[in-house]
């Protein structure tokens, strides 16, 4: 997703998690990736990390986890994105077990409902804001809570902006994370997720564009479970070939003390990224 000069720059989040890279509670990557202003086409992903002393939902010890994944998003569209993502994991715990197995499928859609006043305007300039609407669904593949994933379904849904200002942007999150099901489970709870992200394109009119970004954010505390946030910094080249780096660390003790992911991609559609 790479370089058309339409309008202001508007730069997508990173391979990973819009707010908490891999933790069951942050969005998923591609979910993460479909920010902004959107151009038609395919992107397809696929990339593996590595976290060191997360907490997953519900439990009291750490595990450290090692993870591959693949993913493919579809903006049939500007108003609309949607995604699917899944995985496979080994988590490792203190004590030596070991656990193998499918992350959950992660099916997702954004709507952008202001695309359409940003393609009616002037010389084909975008909203001062772009707000966007998101819900992703983590349909389990786990057979039980003891494997590398949730058993249940969990739900999130969250509110989005974001400016570009020249070759920055600047990208704000709000949304709720549902885990299990309410009305039958002993391990279910609502966690608030945030997250902030600035983004800067580099060559943005060059034959290699790249990316560089800074992000912080993740689900909030809870009576159920403790808040998981981060801060990561992440590299990328854009379009159509694609190859990223993020490294991130945790900012609350439930969180990774230290995350790296790294992925490749192929796209056939690019973002806008600078005026004309």
């Amino acid at each position: 997703m790479d370089v058309p000069t339409m309008g202001w720059s508007a730069v997508p989040v990173l391979a990973l998690s819009m707010l908490a890279g891999l933790s069951a509670q942050a969005a998923p990557a591609e979910e993460a990736d479909a920010r902004g202003p959107a151009e038609e086409g395919v992107a397809l992903r696929g990339g593996g990390g590595l976290q060191d002393g997360s907490v997953p939902a519900f439990r009291a010890a750490s595990r450290d986890r090692l993870a591959g994944w693949a993913q493919v998003a579809w903006t049939p569209d500007p108003l609309l994105t949607a995604w699917i993502h899944g995985g496979v994991a080994r988590d490792r715990a203190p004590t030596g077990t070991v656990w193998t197995g499918p992350t959950a499928l992660t099916l997702g859609s954004r709507l952008r409902p202001l695309a359409g006043a940003r393609a009616g305007a002037a010389a084909g300039e975008p909203a001062a804001v772009d707000l966007a609407l998101s819900w992703w669904a983590g349909v389990p593949l786990a057979a039980d809570r003891g494997a590398v994933d949730s058993d249940e379904t969990d739900i999130s849904f969250a509110v989005e902006a974001g400016r570009a200002l020249g070759a920055l942007r600047l990208d704000g999150s709000l949304g709720l994370a549902i885990l299990g099901n309410p009305l039958r489970l002993a391990n279910q709870d609502d966690q608030p997720l945030a997250g902030l992200l600035l983004t800067w394109a580099g060559a943005p009119a060059g034959p290699r564009p790249w990316e560089l970004h800074a992000r912080a954010g993740g689900s909030l505390r809870t009576p159920r479970n403790p808040a998981r946030t981060e801060a990561a910094l992440g590299l990328e080249l854009r379009c159509p070939l694609q190859a990223g780096l993020e490294a991130a660390a945790g900012l609350s003790p439930a969180a990774p003390d230290l995350g790296l992911d790294a992925w490749v991609g192929w796209g056939t559609a690019c973002r806008h990224r600078t005026r004309d």
